[in-house]
C-alpha cells in the first residue's frame, strides 16, 4: 500500500460498544464521500493470566479471551459496514497495544479518524490523547445529536 492509498483510508475505532457501532454507521457514508477505504481498529493489551476464582469461565487465559471478543467486536462492526454499503473496502486490523496509543499512530497516514462519543469520562480505553489533539488528522465523533467534527489536529 504506498502513501496515497493509506491516506485515501478512514479509521474507526472499535471496542464492542455501540458508540462504536454508531460511529461505523458515521463513517461510512463519510469514507464513500471521500472514495476511500475504511478501515475498523481494535486494540488490546494481551495478558497470560488465568482467570482464577471465575466459576464456569475455566481456565481459558484471559488474553484468549479479549482477544475473542475483539474479533467478535470487528467482525459485528464489518457486518455493519458491509450491510450499509456492500461496495466499500473494509479493512480489518486487531492491534496488540492500548487503544489510545493505537489510534494515535493509526493516525498517521489516514484522511480521518472516528471514534464514538464516550459514555462516561473514559470512553474509549484511553482515547482521551486521540480527542485532544494527538492525533495527526481530523477527528469525527459522531454523538446522539447527529455528527461533530474534532476538527484538524
Amino acid at each position: 500500500m504506498n502513501a496515497e492509498d493509506r491516506r485515501r483510508t478512514v479509521v474507526v475505532g472499535i471496542d464492542g460498544s455501540a458508540e462504536a457501532l454508531r460511529a461505523v454507521r458515521w463513517a461510512v457514508p463519510e469514507a464513500r464521500r471521500r472514495r476511500a477505504a475504511l478501515r475498523l481498529v481494535t486494540a488490546f493489551a494481551w495478558t497470560d493470566d488465568r482467570m482464577i476464582g471465575w466459576p464456569g469461565l475455566g481456565q481459558t487465559a484471559y488474553g484468549d479471551r479479549l482477544r475473542a471478543l475483539a474479533e467478535n467486536s470487528l467482525t459485528a462492526a464489518a457486518d455493519l459496514a458491509t450491510e450499509l454499503d456492500p461496495d466499500l473496502p473494509v479493512e480489518r486490523d486487531l492491534v496488540l497495544g492500548f487503544p489510545g496509543g493505537v489510534l494515535v499512530e493509526q493516525s498517521r497516514d489516514v484522511e480521518l479518524l472516528v471514534v464514538g462519543r464516550p459514555r462516561t469520562g473514559a470512553g474509549y480505553l484511553g482515547t482521551g490523547g486521540v480527542r485532544r489533539g494527538r492525533r495527526r488528522c481530523p477527528l469525527g465523533m459522531p454523538g446522539r445529536g447527529g455528527p461533530r467534527h474534532g476538527g484538524s489536529p
